[in-house]
Formats: C-alpha cells, structure tokens, sequence
C-alpha cells in the first residue's frame, strides 16, 4: 500500500481505528447502552469464528509445500538468504504440491516407493 512496509501499515490502521472510536463516542453512536448490545453479540461470536480460524490457519499453513517456502525465502538484512539448501523427502501424496512451490534453492529427493504388506504368510 504505498510503498509502506507493515509496520507503517499496522501504525496507520492503529490511528484510523482511534479516530473512529473518537468520532463515534463524540458523535453519540457509542453510548453505554448501545454497546451493551454490541458487546454480548460481539462475544459470543469471537470464541467460535477465532476456533475456525485457527482450524484452518494450522491446516493451511503446515502443508508441506509452505513449509518449504517459509523456509527457503527467509533472508537476512542485506537480503542474502539464511537457508542455502534445504532436502526434503516429501509423503507421496504431497509431492505433486511441493513441486509446485519448490523455490530453485529447494532440492526435493524422490518420495520412497510403496512397499507392500510384509507378513509371515500363514
């Protein structure tokens, strides 16, 4: 946004929401009675939308394949990368994924052939 980095941003989003809080208190639309019921409503939807936020979140973030890249862009100041290699063996299922977000730095060993049952064959 701008050219701003995040910090800038969170800075900004601080100041435009306490400005709002100003205006509405000042403006009347914020009064104790109104936001008794704004407050009860409020609560009892945060507990269960931040539960499947965070379901999803942990699913979608641990995937092989991000885990991968969170890995392998990670740089220092100067912009050198902190990881200079990274190998993996990924489970069969995922490795169709991890190659499509394998960043060049990544070498991906080839997923382990299946093997079949092993018993005693009585």
């Amino acid at each position: 946004m701008f050219g701003m980095n995040q910090e800038q941003i969170m800075g900004l989003v601080r100041q435009v929401l306490l400005i709002g809080g100003t205006l509405a208190t000042t403006l009347g639309w914020a009064t104790p009675d109104k936001i008794a019921g704004w407050t009860a409503t409020i609560l009892s939807l945060v507990g269960p939308v931040f539960m499947v936020a965070s379901v999803l979140w942990s699913t979608i973030n641990k995937t092989q394949a991000n885990l991968i890249t969170t890995a392998a862009i990670q740089t220092d100041s100067n912009g050198v990368p902190l990881v200079k290699k990274v190998e993996i063996n990924p489970l069969a299922q995922g490795a169709l994924d991890v190659a499509r977000a394998t960043p060049p730095n990544v070498n991906i060993a080839q997923p382990p052939a299946s093997v079949g049952p092993v018993g005693t064959g009585l």
